[in-house]
């Protein structure tokens, strides 16, 4: 960024963080699997497995109801009882509560589990870099993908087809070693680079969660949107869907600064509006080529 954006814009975003400040949440999980027993004409029992911070939990409970209204791979909270006891393996809970907002402060690296993805020095590369992101800016990031299914996706679809990082896990792969090479070459050469550098290199693939389709032989193939639309649309909409539906606060600063990152091109492109004007967002064009040379 400039040195006159930066100024402004970091001085709102630590405005923000003072506002922003809260608790990491302890008491949250990834519901990774369910399943359902009638007991009786009007009880249902529920067996459910959760996952938080490297460790799988099985719960289970007993309700009036048959059908849940959360399911795998949404982020949920165990309401726990005053005496703990089990039940067949399971403990024993009143039930899970489904957390429809996103919380700020909540690292969602900690809750991929080895279904997943089952490098964990990976999702530890994740984790790290996660934890450099300032609250508003993780607050965006918790947002976009506080569907479970699309962040099931962003970990285990591949980069691309046939090209760099084909394999599966192979976006989540390329953005985290974008995001990392941002980070530590910005501290290497002592530049002034916070949490934005970081963000958009987690970002800036990320639309290809929507681009591929399984097909019956077990192969990754383009689905009509990877076919015909540019992903950096998706994730451009996921962004404003985020901010509008949770109500985020982030400086137009920031926002704006977000953006052209993810939509920046080279400096030899013919269309001039989108050459690099931003640190990061150059960063982020060199650090996107290197890592598919590497590959």
């Amino acid at each position: 960024m400039s040195q006159t954006t930066n100024a402004v814009s970091r001085t709102n975003n630590n405005k923000q963080n003072q506002s922003a400040i809260a608790i990491v949440p302890e008491n949250i999980y990834r519901l990774i699997e369910v399943s359902q027993s009638q007991i009786d004409g009007n009880q249902t029992q529920f067996t459910a497995t959760i996952f938080n911070n490297m460790e799988s939990l099985k719960v289970c409970w007993a309700a009036n109801y048959h059908e849940l209204r959360i399911k795998e791979g949404d982020l949920v909270s165990p309401r726990w009882p005053a005496t703990m006891a089990f039940e067949n393996g399971a403990l024993k809970i009143h039930h899970l509560a489904h957390l429809k907002r996103p919380e700020p402060m909540l690292n969602l690296f900690r809750t991929v589990p080895a279904e997943w993805v089952d490098d964990v020095d990976l999702i530890n590369e994740g984790i790290d870099l996660v934890e450099k992101i300032p609250g508003n800016y993780r607050h965006l990031f918790n947002a976009i993908f506080w569907d479970g299914q699309r962040f099931k996706r962003y970990c285990t679809l591949p980069a691309t087809i046939d090209g760099h990082h084909s394999e599966d896990n192979g976006n989540l792969r390329h953005s985290i070693e974008v995001a990392k090479d941002i980070w530590q070459l910005s501290q290497y050469r002592e530049m002034e680079v916070d949490g934005l550098g970081v963000l958009v290199g987690l970002l800036h693939d990320a639309g290809k969660a929507d681009s591929f389709y399984l097909n019956e032989d077990g192969e990754w193939k383009l689905n009509g949107f990877g076919n015909y639309l540019d992903h950096k649309l998706m994730v451009n909409e996921w962004i404003t869907q985020a901010v509008v539906k949770f109500d985020l606060v982030l400086s137009k600063a920031y926002y704006w600064a977000i953006f052209h990152c993810l939509n920046s091109r080279p400096s030899d492109s013919s269309t001039t509006d989108t050459r690099p004007l931003f640190r990061e967002a150059r960063l982020l064009l060199t650090m996107d080529q290197l890592s598919e040379l590497d590959w």
